[in-house]
């Protein structure tokens, strides 16, 4: 019986990526319909001479005809190349160049796919007149990168950017009308500023060329797939090409999941099963990374409880002001004022120093039957019209307002103001440290001559004193203008 119509697949590799090809390639024919004419080309510049006699072997127990493309490495020192992209991905742009006269298509897969169903209707799709069928990508546009430059013009008018790992040439419509030199030219237009490179190459050439298929069937990314809630049961029974792009199932360094089972099936049927298993055992026992992601998720979770606690507390305050507003109650400052209430209130614009002083608050003895309340107020334009904000809002008879590096060290402060307040009615207002008579330059440390605090610096911790109080406590400031320092009244 005559062989049905020909088949042209092509895929670039080097030494390093030979048996990731080899598994690729396995795929690929355990799913293709018998008697196909399958035609394997494999651009490359460095493969050993048992590398090419394995992937001989290989194309041969399919019935397969292998084709070896060498390239010259040299045609690409000018391309861009990073750890992720080799010259390799590049050599995609030369099949125009350098495909024989009887290929009219060819079916581009990276060494990184799977093809886990026939791909019959991909293959024979009507290009129209199309010169590439694509999948789009998972980046889209803005990208927030270089690309919102280069694509500029191209965003402008609907544009799909589409992953070139798998891609369906039109060589035919191709041959002659395009070349690599047109590609060279055009990584030198963009000042070879690419971010993902032969793929913005081709995106920036063809995008008004290009059709599009269901990337969820011919170039599912496994690794978002499965963050989307897609398992290795649907995605074996379903889809035709899955793309491992960024983890990779064969490397230990990655934290796993069960779409990999996917490659891996088809890594058994190979000769190098066993040696990529026991490589990728070998490299996540030794790898740090997935101990470093847990305390790193830890300590993610710690900021977020934090979050969620001053969450709550604000939505209580909302409610309570909603509340408040529905009851129409009268102004906190006059009426409906909580005897046996304290309220912190802290101006704050950075978090450490906000939690820190918070933590000192949570830590003070509360005498029996009082409540306290802590309010943060941000983004205020000034202090003072963030303490006024915040006096309004809280009923509280009594109001400690505090800078955020205000740590209160005397775990009996609420009980030591308190006794001031009921010792002296004429007293309102308490501070810890400030002084008679303002300067004329109104800057208060320069006339602190009353009370005494902890301070310190990036170097030393000190007392910072104004009159020493006889009776360990407290004094009254008499005579002249009295002012007490903002830092805790």
């Amino acid at each position: 019986m005559g062989k049905e119509r020909r088949v042209n697949i092509a895929t670039s590799l080097n030494s390093k990526y030979m048996r990731y090809a080899y598994v690729m390639l396995t795929s690929f024919f355990v799913n293709q319909s018998e008697g196909m004419d399958v035609h394997v080309y494999l651009l490359y510049s460095y493969l050993t001479e048992e590398d090419k006699i394995k992937l001989e072997r290989l194309v041969k127990s399919y019935s397969g005809t292998l084709h070896w493309l060498l390239i010259d490495p040299e045609m690409f020192f000018q391309f861009k190349t990073t750890e992720d992209w080799s010259a390799e991905a590049y050599y995609r742009l030369l099949l125009i160049d350098i495909l024989q006269e009887d290929v009219d298509r060819i079916l581009y897969l990276d060494v990184d796919t799977i093809v886990n169903k026939p791909l019959n209707e991909l293959y024979d799709i009507d290009f129209g007149e199309n010169v590439l069928c694509a999948c789009k990508d998972i980046c889209e546009a803005p990208f927030g990168d270089e690309r919102d430059v280069i694509f500029e013009e191209q965003i402008k008018n609907d544009f799909t950017y589409f992953c070139s790992g798998v891609l369906l040439f039109n060589i035919r419509e191709m041959r002659g009308k395009y070349c690599f030199k047109d590609y060279l030219n055009v990584a030198q237009q963009l000042n070879h500023k690419m971010v993902a490179p032969d793929q913005d190459i081709l995106n920036y050439m063809h995008w008004q060329e290009t059709m599009y298929v269901d990337h969820a069937q011919y170039n599912l990314f496994a690794w978002i797939a499965y963050i989307n809630d897609t398992h290795y049961p649907e995605v074996k029974e379903k889809v035709s090409i899955i793309h491992f792009s960024g983890p990779k199932p064969w490397a230990g360094k990655y934290v796993r999941y069960d779409i990999e089972q996917l490659w891996w099936d088809y890594a058994r049927k190979t000769p190098f099963y066993y040696n990529m298993l026991e490589e990728c055992l070998n490299e996540a026992l030794h790898n740090p990374m997935i101990y470093r992601e847990i305390e790193a998720l830890k300590e993610q979770a710690k900021h977020l409880a934090k979050g969620l606690t001053e969450t709550t507390r604000l939505c209580k305050k909302i409610y309570e002001i909603a509340e408040r507003k529905m009851d129409k109650s009268p102004d906190m400052r006059n009426d409906g004022v909580d005897e046996k209430k304290i309220c912190f209130i802290i101006c704050a614009n950075n978090s450490l120093y906000y939690e820190e002083c918070v933590w000192y608050i949570n830590h003070l003895h509360i005498p029996s039957g009082y409540e306290i309340d802590t309010v943060c107020v941000t983004e205020a334009e000034s202090m003072a019209e963030g303490y006024n904000a915040a006096m309004k809002d809280s009923n509280a008879k009594y109001k400690v307002y505090l800078h955020q590096d205000v740590f209160i060290y005397n775990r009996y402060f609420i009980d030591d103001i308190l006794g001031i307040f009921q010792e002296n009615n004429q007293i309102g207002l308490v501070g810890v440290i400030g002084g008679i008579n303002l300067p004329q330059n109104a800057v208060i440390w320069n006339a602190w001559n009353l009370g005494m605090t902890y301070g310190c610096d990036y170097v030393s911790a000190f007392c910072v004193k104004g009159v020493q109080v006889e009776d360990g406590k407290w004094t009254e400031a008499k005579g002249g203008r009295r002012d007490a320092d903002g830092n805790a009244i």
